[in-house]
């Protein structure tokens, strides 16, 4: 089904943005952290070299907090990337700009403005309801 509104450039622009974003993305998880070896799809955190003088309890506590924000970073861009590799499915699938929710072509404006959008403007505070 074709979304009524998106024509063939704007989703190969939308596919180009979400490519992009993706590739941003994955720097920023390889700066923090790397893939977890039991499962490759899942990411950990790091805290740079965790070599200290264990006696020096506030250099412990650094590493240790920033393995804590680390980790919370990590897992906000983990949700964005699937999100955005979940569009790039409905792009193949020829589903892409339809809501999740009520199956209602999402806005062109909300597209553009969140190429990852998974509900149209009325909806959207629903989405967060929607499994990752």
């Amino acid at each position: 089904m074709a979304h009524p509104t998106l024509t063939r450039e704007d989703l190969e622009q939308l596919r180009a943005r979400i490519e992009q974003e993706l590739a941003e993305i994955d720097a920023q998880l390889a700066k923090l952290g790397g893939v977890d070896p039991a499962n490759q799809v899942d990411w950990e955190p790091s805290a740079g070299s965790i070599e200290v003088d264990a006696s020096d309890k506030s250099e412990v506590a650094d590493k240790i907090e920033e393995l804590i924000d680390n980790n919370a970073i990590l897992s906000e861009l983990e949700v964005r990337r699937k999100k955005l590799e979940r569009a790039l499915e409905k792009m193949e699938a020829g589903t892409y700009g339809f809501s999740e929710l009520s199956g209602e072509p999402i806005e062109r404006e909300r597209l553009f403005a969140d190429p990852a959008a998974r509900t149209t403007i009325a909806e959207r505070e629903q989405e967060d309801t929607l499994p990752i």
